[in-house]
């Protein structure tokens, strides 16, 4: 991964960053409803082939010298992590539209319960791709939160008093 050793070259990235996000949020301007041609492709594609380049050949510099590919396999844990919030979160979207189906949505996951199905499979399917140690990793973490909960926050929170 890149990491910019000197002042200029930090705020230069920064500068760069906002003109990217810059020109995206001006998609937005003025347009009530907002629709999804507006979008600036041929921007984001050229972002996109840009960074992909960029990941390729300056993820290797730097002090350590680390490629782009170790710099991929050390996200493996949060990679485990997200994944396991997104099939938690499915399994809610299931749970609540059983047990209050008459509550107010925003907005609803549409096929019903199809949908948070697949997509339970198949972050469960790309966690089980992921490395023993990772799996490790993760449930030490897991415990160790899970710990603090039960025995700090559980009772320290401002919601223990009413129930």
């Amino acid at each position: 991964m890149f990491t910019p050793l000197t002042f200029g070259t930090a705020l230069l990235m920064m500068i760069i960053s906002a003109i990217c996000w810059g020109s995206w949020a001006n998609t937005f301007k003025g347009v009530k409803n907002y629709r999804f041609e507006l979008f600036y492709w041929d921007y984001a594609v050229g972002i996109f082939v840009t960074s992909l380049i960029l990941a390729l050949t300056m993820g290797s510099t730097g002090n350590d010298a680390s490629s782009f590919i170790n710099n991929v396999r050390a996200a493996d844990l949060s990679n485990i992590g997200t994944l396991f919030a997104f099939v938690l979160v499915s399994v809610g979207v299931i749970v609540l539209r059983y047990k209050e189906p008459e509550r107010h949505r925003g907005f609803r996951v549409p096929f019903g319960p199809v949908i948070p199905v697949l997509s339970i499979f198949f972050c469960l399917l790309l966690m089980a791709g992921l490395p023993a140690i990772t799996w490790l990793r993760f449930f030490a973490w897991l415990i160790i939160g899970l710990a603090i909960y039960f025995l700090y926050s559980r009772k320290h929170s401002e919601f223990s008093s009413l129930s």
